[in-house]
This record gives structure tokens, C-alpha cells and sequence, in this order.
């Protein structure tokens, strides 16, 4: 495997109503306070249970999905269910991804999330010998996915008026639609505002303008993209929303330090 590729060190259902060490414990049991040795990350699958990270209380409800990154300390109150996913990562770009989460996040889509987890989780049999590359490339969109939604409710739970709405419903847009033609015109029309208002209402939400936030979606998909498959890279510019293959290359270059071919020699191992 690609030391560029996370990898995965244990997946599966963890049910501490039915472990034998618990499972005869009558009361509340408080599991001993641990150090994350590797990052973990969980989506609950039921209502119960409390989780402690880093001294921080957060009552489980289906739908959680808690993220431990190595060195953070976990202690938990039972009972509860959750799949999880233990991974290693050595790659800068994909740490600092992750590092951008919270540590426990609310009201997720949970059969959105639990289809991405079981793909993991309860993988069908699969004997080939590059497997592991491919469970690699869906951990990757599991976390892309999280750090999109993540976003999103970000601009979502800021007070809730006209403009902020605005600028909510663009982010969301732009998301979605990143692979049309996109620019802070079309944005402000859509809704219904002057261009130069709007530029400023966004930039002043997001600490962005539209039109960066638009291309750092587009190169953000386009990671996505060179990593989990071999698309040529002028049609993976194309996918992510890029009029030439040339703009993107100097898009992606101006920010990563790195071309889009050296970017996937670095992290894909092509299949």
C-alpha cells in the first residue's frame, strides 16, 4: 500500500450490550479512561450511552458519529452500539482533513452514513489482491463526505436571517453543483441579490470569497478524484467543474505544490 493511503486496522459492529465483560454488569458501567493510539472514528447506531473525549460529555443518540484523533483521551458510559473504524494516516493533507472535524458530531444522515460505513464495515468477500487500496479510497470519501456536511451545518447554525440563509442555500448549492458553470453572478441571482452585496455577505460568513470557496470545492473533489481512480486528468479537470486542463493544473499547483500527475504518483497505486 501507498504510504500516502490510510490505512484500516479494524472495522466492524461494536454492541457492548452483548460483551462478555459487560454484559452480566448490573448499573451504569464506566469503561477506564484510555489514550487513542490511532485515529477512530464511530457512528452510533442507537440512542444510549454517554462518550467522554477529552473530558467533554456527549450524550449518544443514533445518528452521532464521533471522531478520536491519536492522543485524545476516551472513556465511556454503557451501554451503547456503534459501527466503527480504526485507520492509521500518514499523510499530511489527509491529517489536517481530519483535524478540521469535531470531535463528536450530531444529527447526521444516518442511513446516508451507515451505507459509507458498512461499505467498511461488513465489506463483502473480496480476495484481491488490492483490496485494501480500494477500502482506502472509501475511507477517504467517508472523511471528504463528513468534512463536506460539516460545512455545511456550519454555515447552517449561524443565526438564522435573510442574508446568513443566503449565503447557506449558495454553499449548499455550490457543493452539489460544483461541476457546472459557477461563479459569484450566478450565486447572488439564484438569490436574488445584487453581485457585489452578495460577494460581501459570503465572504464576511465564510472568511472566503465565492469564488474560492467554489474552486477549493472543485480542487477538494478532484483530490478525491486522483486518489480512487485513473481518469485521465483532463477529464477529471472536466468532473470537478474545470474549463481547461491547464487552469486546473495551475489551480491545483498554485495550492498543493505539487501537479496533478505528481499528486496521483504520490498517493494512488494504480490498479
Amino acid at each position: 500500500m501507498s504510504s500516502g493511503l490510510p490505512k484500516i486496522l479494524g472495522a466492524g459492529v461494536f454492541d457492548t450490550s452483548i460483551r462478555h465483560e459487560y454484559r452480566f454488569k448490573g448499573g451504569e458501567i464506566l469503561t477506564p479512561l484510555r489514550t487513542v493510539k490511532e485515529y477512530e472514528i464511530e457512528l452510533f447506531c442507537e440512542d444510549g450511552g454517554i462518550s467522554f473525549v477529552n473530558g467533554q460529555r456527549n450524550e449518544i443518540k443514533k445518528g452521532c458519529i464521533l471522531v478520536a484523533s491519536p492522543g485524545d483521551k476516551r472513556q465511556s458510559l454503557l451501554h451503547f452500539k456503534a459501527l466503527f473504524l480504526h485507520f492509521s494516516a500518514s499523510d499530511e493533507r489527509l491529517r489536517q482533513l481530519i483535524s478540521t472535524l469535531p470531535r463528536f458530531i450530531r444529527d447526521c444522515d444516518f442511513e446516508k452514513y451507515k451505507k459509507l460505513f458498512s461499505a467498511l464495515c461488513d465489506p463483502e468477500p473480496n480476495f484481491d489482491d488490492y483490496s485494501d487500496v480500494a477500502d482506502s479510497g472509501r475511507l477517504i470519501d467517508l472523511l471528504y463526505t463528513l468534512r463536506r456536511d460539516c460545512s455545511v451545518n456550519a454555515v447552517r447554525d449561524s443565526d438564522d436571517n435573510g442574508t446568513e440563509s443566503a449565503v447557506r442555500s449558495s454553499v449548499e448549492y455550490i457543493i452539489n453543483h460544483y461541476s457546472e458553470n459557477l461563479n459569484a453572478e450566478i450565486l447572488a441571482k439564484r438569490c436574488h441579490l445584487s453581485t457585489s452585496y452578495f460577494y460581501r455577505i459570503f465572504t464576511q460568513v465564510t472568511d472566503v470569497s465565492p469564488n474560492e470557496f467554489i474552486i477549493r470545492t472543485r480542487l477538494t473533489a478532484a483530490q478525491s478524484l486522483l486518489v480512487s481512480c485513473d481518469l485521465p486528468i483532463v477529464e477529471v479537470a472536466e468532473r470537478c467543474g474545470f474549463n481547461s486542463q491547464s487552469y486546473f493544473s495551475f489551480q491545483f499547483k498554485e495550492r498543493f505544490k505539487m501537479s496533478p500527475k505528481a499528486f496521483r504518483q504520490k498517493h494512488f497505486y494504480k490498479i
